[in-house]
């Protein structure tokens, strides 16, 4: 967990293979690496255009996992023409018709397995987003995933889970409704 140490572990699964569909299993040290918070930036800055490449690094021990996250837009920009934003700064880059590709490097060898291929940023941020309350939920060592998690963590989450809903042009989420999935 963030605040505990331990293993952090990521499984990707493609429910469209045979058998449970597990494509790769990354591990880390919360001690070391952060992968929970680059993920969260990872998705946000490609949801908001500002990258078109992200990676989320998981070292656990000797051995470094990098999972590669690319962008396309598929879509051509379109400017305002007849309704400009009152503020251009502010106003929120459109997602919808970016995919995304997803690999993991191996540091220590350089091979490079592509897991997916031109996903829907949408796609990718709700698979995100409904694994983290999942997460959150479970009971690895007899005690909630939560309970390991510090309040300002907390909060950081909450504040990103909602900030990626909304640049993921998703409906909103209700305070009660958030409470349930990320406790406070």
């Amino acid at each position: 967990m963030p605040s505990a140490g331990g293993i952090l572990q990521l499984k990707i699964h493609d429910h469209l293979e045979p058998g449970d569909g597990l494509l790769c299993e990354l591990k880390g040290a919360a001690n070391r690496s952060a992968p929970l918070a680059e993920f969260f930036e990872a998705c946000g800055s490609v949801s908001q255009g500002t990258m078109s490449k992200a990676e989320v690094e998981f070292f656990d021990g000797e051995s470094c996992s990098v999972l590669l996250i690319e962008s396309k837009k598929r879509l051509g920009e379109i400017p305002f023409k007849d309704d400009p934003p009152i503020l251009p700064l502010l106003c929120q880059f459109n997602c919808r018709g970016t995919s995304v590709s997803l690999s993991v490097l191996d540091k220590k060898t350089l091979v490079r397995t592509p897991l997916f291929s031109d996903i829907s940023i949408q796609t990718l941020n709700y698979a995100f987003m409904t694994s983290l309350p999942l997460f959150l939920k479970r009971t690895d060592l007899g005690i909630r995933n939560a309970d390991f998690v510090t309040k300002d963590q907390m909060r950081h989450f909450r504040y990103a889970w909602c900030f990626l809903r909304k640049e993921s042009w998703m409906t909103p989420v209700e305070m009660g409704e958030l409470d349930a999935l990320l406790p406070p």
